[in-house]
């Protein structure tokens, strides 16, 4: 991670304001862009001073690199259930005592009672308001949900605002917390795809030259990620015709304790392909090799991989569920995420229907057109909103 160097002009008026950020703990791609989030405020925000609270480890401290940016390191690496309820009790109260910002920003944890100026939550968490019945596919299971969402009960308590990427999220966070204070969606940046226009053009005409049908799914072997419905779909579809591969970004080892003997038969007849954990640079290269994503999971709050497919007006199928059909609508296919019958008829349909192929594209393309495509634009509405909690405060 460099920092940004471009510094406009501040888009907070008339008078400093200092930020506790707060996120502990965080991993994965959702860390990383958050990072890219933060840096951007910072960036677009040059008069405002922004206080980060991080674990030792956090690719946030990254962040040190600018001038109006400060680290609180919070926490132990181990341990962490422990430190995330000392959080909510005590840690963060002490870290604004120290800090005195005008607000406080915290992601998915916060503060368990008042404090002495605004707190906005920001959810990314889709298992803390998703039907329960969801948690079985947690990695620590039922519990585990349950603890997340009693944690995050207690902050949406204390909180003025929340913030969900999507306005499922939202909705559902409305509902099942009965929550009455002051709801935004605020999305995530896809990135300045114009670049690419030319190599999807490159990609089609050698789509047709090709001998299989390539589907891909870019996603890490967590439970709800659900690749044993697509393993399982493409067994039986391979039991029908031989033109087609299944391109996933896992290794073989991760790929049979998922699907056990059968997917490693599967991989062997080289009807699914094992790539291995794909690093940024290498995924314009895997997209330009497909035809199409297939997308079964089972629980997102706004998804790269769908965002990813749209940027390169792939078709998708995906599963049938509120958070894939609010943000892909008419740019793919939906099959039961529970049914592989359903996903290797799907699967089919798309194959063999050209026409169908390039409509999903196109669609796909278009909704992703009418995204955020700089991190920067994206900060602007987080800062636009944090001086408006505080003003009205």
């Amino acid at each position: 991670m460099s920092c940004l160097t471009a510094h406009p002009q501040s888009i907070f008026d008339k008078r400093f304001m200092k930020i506790l950020f707060q996120y502990v703990y965080g991993s994965g791609g959702a860390l990383a862009n958050l990072v890219r989030l933060v840096d951007a405020v910072a960036n677009v925000a040059p008069d405002a001073e922004l206080v980060i609270m991080c674990s030792p480890e956090s690719a946030l401290k990254e962040l040190d690199c600018r001038g109006n940016v400060s680290i609180e390191v919070y926490g132990e690496e181990s341990w962490k259930v422990f430190w995330r309820f000392r959080l909510g009790f005590s840690g963060l109260k002490a870290a604004v005592q120290k800090h005195r910002p005008d607000i406080v920003w915290s992601v998915n944890t916060g503060a368990f009672g008042t404090l002495p100026c605004p707190q906005v939550v920001q959810l990314n968490n889709p298992y803390h308001v998703y039907p329960l019945s969801m948690a079985r596919h947690h990695p620590r299971g039922r519990v585990a949900v349950m603890i997340l969402r009693q944690v995050f009960a207690q902050t949406l308590k204390h909180s003025s605002t929340l913030v969900c990427q999507t306005q499922v999220m939202a909705d559902s966070a409305v509902r099942l917390f009965n929550y009455d204070g002051r709801v935004e969606v605020i999305g995530k940046a896809v990135g300045n795809d114009a670049h690419r226009q030319s190599e999807i053009s490159d990609a089609a005409k050698e789509t047709g030259k090709r001998n299989r049908f390539n589907f891909g799914y870019v996603a890490t072997g967590y439970p709800h990620k659900n690749h044993a419905v697509l393993l399982e779909a493409c067994r039986t579809l391979a039991s029908q015709r031989n033109n087609f591969q299944l391109h996933l970004s896992l290794t073989r080892e991760e790929i049979t304790s998922l699907g056990g003997a059968a997917s490693a038969s599967l991989i062997d007849q080289g009807v699914v392909v094992p790539h291995g954990w794909l690093n940024p640079a290498s995924l314009p290269d895997f997209y330009r090799s497909l035809d199409a994503c297939v997308m079964p999971s089972l629980t997102e709050s706004l998804s790269s991989a769908h965002l990813e497919a749209m940027a390169f007006a792939l078709p998708q199928i995906n599963a049938n569920l509120p958070y894939a059909h609010e943000l892909c609508g008419n740019a793919a296919l939906y099959a039961d995420p529970l049914n592989a019958e359903d996903w290797a008829t799907q699967m089919a349909a798309l194959m063999d229907n050209a026409a169908l192929q390039d409509r999903l594209g196109n669609a796909g393309a278009a909704r992703h057109a009418a995204m955020p495509k700089e991190w920067s634009d994206v900060a602007r509405q987080w800062v636009t909103l944090l001086q408006s909690v505080a003003s009205a405060s």
